[in-house]
């Protein structure tokens, strides 16, 4: 084997391209959605807790 032959490259496992792409936006749209409703869950309970300290 001669050394000064680049050897192949492995193949890539590149993702296949989508077609629509409507997966990835709904995956993308739940992602968004669960992480605003964490936050606005989250920032309700801090609310809560305020009011709750302060009456």
């Amino acid at each position: 084997m001669d050394p000064s032959t680049p050897s192949s490259p492995p193949p890539r496992h590149s993702a296949p391209a989508p077609s629509g792409g409507l997966g990835a936006e709904l995956r993308e749209s739940l992602l968004l959605l669960g992480c605003a409703v964490g936050v606005t869950m989250g920032l309700t309970t801090a609310a809560q807790a305020a009011l709750s300290v302060l009456s």
